[in-house]
């Protein structure tokens, strides 16, 4: 399958997803939430249950977040889905 305006491939499964969604602009977002709940990434394995070495992964960017870890994530911030990808620069 190919993604829309480009050749580049996009895989097909769960947890995907859009080309226009990367792991570096996720993994920015959720440390610039976490960091302005002032949550450590302990603090933030503790309530959301996604060990701190994959939210590392995750926010260095070489990572991406199957949607419902994203989900997990978000409710752990005080968020839902939606507003965590309202601020993704």
């Amino acid at each position: 399958m190919l993604a829309e305006r480009t050749s580049e491939p996009v895989r097909e499964g769960v947890g995907t997803m859009s080309h226009h969604v990367n792991a570096a602009r996720v993994g920015r977002r959720l440390r610039e939430l976490r960091e302005a709940r002032g949550f450590s990434q302990a603090r933030l394995e503790a309530i959301a249950g996604v060990p701190k070495a994959r939210i590392s992964r995750y926010e260095n960017g070489h990572v991406m977040p199957s949607v419902p870890t994203l989900d997990r994530l978000a409710a752990a911030l005080g968020l839902t889905l939606s507003e965590l990808f309202l601020g993704l620069s």
